[in-house]
């Protein structure tokens, strides 16, 4: 593709058990995770694609980011979304089967929308005054939102002519540095389209657009709307597929163009229009909001749509809505356990079982336990192996009920199968942890036949380090946590970003709001001493487990405490904290 072999002299591998990173694209030796590298015995398949991309991402960094290394961190993002591009471009053809543009989908949109759509957004290209911050530069947006942009990039000017503007980028800038205004100086060359004022939208300025649309006298009228009031406009093409009012009409497929000047767009639509879906095509990226007639239509009817990249559009957008209060929680996820139980496309279940997870856990703990019930019932009804399993897992993380409690400590302690799918070491680890909270008084059997259970030597070290944040004494777990303010105590930091979810687990929340405050005071502290998406899971890990009006005020009082904290850090604070303090 790039017309450039490998630019290094050797190429190893090189695997480390608790690495902090998936991988790290050191030239000529790549470092990566042992999860990442050496999965679950039965891994599904999303976890099988997660490998492949993770490969190809830093074999791609040989090209991007070691042979042509940015100029300064704020354009760290140029040589991330090249390796996440092309990543996706390398898993194709190792894996034929599945549909791709699905997995396009499923795996940058609801990653990208989960911190473009609260407080602490940021524009792709940030601005970075000292180097000791270029950790917290790093997130969704640029590993997700930016091969989105990236790909609407592509479109605009011709697959061949961003190959050939690519080209010309690499020889110029070999072995060394480059800056995003360099390569749109290059790609411009290559199309009659001026790239600044699309750069400037989609790379210079943060957030999304609000997108909605409705049908009056003959047109179909689109309005976009910039939630931060800068009156920005998003250059992309939006499809839309309209139900006419009266039955036995076909459908019609409608497409907008808008460019940085055209907030408001109309199209000529004679029939009358009844139901408007938004983005079937899935390639537009915004939050589009639906009427009440469009929203009752999707949560009743959506999975009869037959394109599968159609359904996961719509559910993707069903679930924004929710997100903003548009549409009820336990709508929401009626509808996706629904849709789950006939779907087909693996990555549309994986998708949709991860969605149901968040809602309950952020807003439904407790409230609605059929939602377990029917999360146990899928794992019987599901005759394709790996999507029982999927459904299990997630399972593992939520349920409240004594009787799944029962059932998940019998397969546990028997060592069964469930359902008839063979279980891994890692699925085991994983329920001795969340039995040993809903089972305190067994709290020392668990942790002692789990550890005799486990083979792997570093996955025993693991599960030791990580079994003492379960303990059923308060004061042992308070003990724990302020070792963790030590750094030499967080030196493994996957495992102690376990520690601290488990500290701060669901089930344990009046017990563990004491810790948010202490864990948010400790995160200049972490950034100082720890990697560079150390911060992120640390803050993510504390407050991911809490939905209680306490929680949200704690953070509140921590951000009016501080009101000049660096904006950076604040922007994690914010992004981790949306599900308390805004929605």
């Amino acid at each position: 593709y790039t017309g450039i072999a490998y630019p290094f002299e050797k190429y190893d591998l090189v695997i480390v058990p608790g690495f902090q990173f998936g991988g790290m694209e050191h030239p000529g030796a790549v470092l990566y995770n042992d999860k990442r590298i050496f999965l679950n015995e039965h891994p599904t398949l999303k976890e099988e694609l997660g490998r492949m991309e993770l490969i190809s991402h830093e074999t791609a960094h040989m090209w991007f980011g070691d042979a042509v290394t940015m100029e300064w961190f704020n354009d760290v993002w140029t040589k991330e979304v090249f390796a996440n591009y092309f990543a996706a471009r390398m898993c194709e053809p190792r894996f034929p089967e599945v549909n791709h543009r699905l997995n396009t989908l499923s795996s940058f949109y609801p990653a990208a929308y989960s911190e473009d759509r609260t407080l602490g957004t940021n524009a792709i290209r940030q601005e970075l005054g000292n180097l000791n911050s270029a950790g917290l530069i790093y997130g969704q947006i640029v590993y997700h939102k930016a091969p989105v942009v990236m790909t609407k990039l592509v479109e605009l000017m011709g697959e061949e002519n961003f190959r050939k503007g690519i080209q010309e980028y690499l020889q110029m800038y070999a072995y060394g540095n480059a800056t995003w205004d360099g390569l749109i100086g290059i790609l411009n060359k290559h199309t009659a389209t001026d790239l600044i004022p699309w750069s400037k939208i989609w790379v210079d300025e943060k957030g999304m657009p609000e997108i909605r649309a409705y049908w009056q006298d003959g047109k179909l009228t689109v309005k976009q709307y910039d939630p931060w009031k800068r009156g920005y406009v998003w250059p992309q093409k939006l499809t839309y597929t309209l139900l006419p009012e009266a039955a036995g009409k076909p459908e019609l497929s409608v497409t907008v163009e808008f460019s940085p000047e055209d907030s408001v767009k109309s199209v000529e639509v004679a029939e009358p229009i009844g139901v408007i879906l938004p983005n079937t095509d899935g390639r537009g990226y915004g939050c589009f909001v639906l009427d009440d007639i469009s929203a009752r239509y999707c949560l009743q009817q959506v999975e009869k749509c037959e394109d599968p990249v159609t359904r996961l559009s719509l559910i993707l957008t069903l679930y924004e809505n929710q997100s903003r209060g548009r549409i009820a929680p336990g709508d929401f996820v009626r509808t996706a356990l629904r849709v789950a139980e006939s779907e087909t496309e693996p990555l549309l279940v994986s998708m949709i079982i991860g969605q149901v997870k968040n809602v309950y856990m952020r807003k439904l703990l407790k409230q609605q336990p059929e939602v377990e019930l029917a999360l146990q019932q899928l794992c019987w009804k599901f005759g394709d192996m790996k999507h029982r399993q999927l459904v299990f897992r997630a399972l593992l993380e939520i349920w409240t009920l004594p009787e799944i409690s029962e059932e998940i400590y019998r397969i546990w302690k028997m060592q069964q199968l469930f359902q008839g799918f063979p279980l891994g070491e890692t699925d085991y680890m994983k329920m001795a942890y969340e039995l040993a909270i809903r089972y305190p008084e067994r709290y020392q059997e668990i942790v002692e036949k789990q550890t005799e259970m486990i083979a792997n030597p570093d996955r025993k070290k693991e599960f030791r380090f990580v079994a003492r944040s379960v303990h059923p004494d308060a004061q042992v777990r308070d003990s724990l946590f302020q070792a963790l303010m030590k750094p030499e105590n967080r030196r493994i930091e996957p495992w102690t970003a376990q520690v601290i979810y488990y500290l701060n687990h669901p089930l344990r929340q009046p017990a563990s709001v004491k810790y948010i405050l202490p864990a948010l005071e400790e995160l200049q502290e972490i950034q100082r001493t720890g990697d560079i998406f150390f911060p992120k899971n640390w803050i993510e890990s504390t407050l991911k487990g809490h939905n209680s009006p306490e929680a949200a005020k704690v953070v509140k009082f921590f951000l009016e405490k501080h009101p000049d904290y660096p904006p950076l850090l604040k922007n994690k604070i914010l992004q981790s904290a949306d599900h308390l303090i805004c929605h």
